[in-house]
């Protein structure tokens, strides 16, 4: 299984930039080891999630939250093969008959279903206008669903340290009643917990998942735009020029002898 290098290369910073503020400060760290706490801490966010949200989008947000630590499947490359792929159905568009043309459509594989949803819709021959506005609102509706994540992800980074205040304030309310049954470091863990599981776990994530979802929004789009015009039957040049507004300079596209070039 292949893993995130970036994301694994910032968890080994924050938790060596913890360790090592912790040896600066000549504190021992397995005196801030408690799994009581730390049980404390995410079972009482997830309870408070499950209670907030149902429970189905609850456990697709954790998934969500392991899912960062894979490699994301979209990339500059990614997008490249996308938009070489839309020029080359173009082709096929402007030198075979529209019936070949929607044949050649129902015969590529692809594993994606936004892909796979607007071939179909090409091929069925809605309109151009038709295309556009089906094509948009599946986008649209894919990333209110998957932003219901990026939320209640982002309402357990604010329910943690809340979650670890509560046991801070218990573990006073002992201390003041029963001084010798708890120290002064065990009344404070539950918030540092709740501070460090937000501030490390939550939070990164939230953002990361945010992003993600934004990124997918992106590609989808241009890849609606390259398929409006495909159905419109545009000069392929044309297709690769519009397409291009959407990417950075230095992963632009050129038609060259009916052969593909990245520039």
């Amino acid at each position: 299984m292949k893993f995130s290098i970036w994301t694994a290369l910032g968890i080994i910073i924050g938790l060596g930039v913890f360790i090592l503020t912790l040896q600066l400060a000549q504190a021992e760290i397995y005196d801030l080891l408690n799994l009581n706490i730390g049980i404390l801490v995410i079972g009482g966010t997830l309870g408070s999630s499950f209670l907030a949200f149902h429970g189905r989008y609850v456990m697709r947000t954790l998934y969500a939250l392991a899912s960062i630590i894979l490699p994301f499947h979209i990339s500059p490359q990614s997008l490249l093969t996308d938009v070489s792929q839309t020029i080359e159905l173009a082709k096929i568009r402007t030198t075979h008959t529209i019936k070949e043309f929607r044949l050649a459509l129902t015969t590529v594989k692809t594993n994606d279903d936004f892909i796979r949803y607007s071939q179909n819709l090409i091929a069925t021959g809605y309109s151009d206008t038709q295309l556009s506005e089906m094509l948009n609102d599946a986008i649209e509706t894919h990333f209110e669903r998957q932003m219901v994540q990026f939320y209640i992800l982002r309402y357990m980074s604010i329910k943690a340290p809340i979650i670890g205040l509560i046991g801070t304030l218990v573990s006073t309310c002992v201390y003041i009643n029963t001084p010798n049954a708890i120290s002064m470091v065990n009344i404070l863990l539950p918030l540092m917990y709740g501070i460090l599981f937000s501030a490390f776990i939550l939070n990164p994530a939230t953002e990361k998942i945010r992003q993600r979802y934004e990124i997918i929004r992106f590609r989808n789009r241009l890849l609606r735009e390259g398929y409006v015009m495909l159905s419109a039957g545009e000069d392929p040049l044309a297709i690769q020029d519009k397409l291009n507004s959407f990417l950075d300079k230095s992963s632009r596209f050129k038609i060259a002898n009916k052969s593909l070039d990245i520039i």
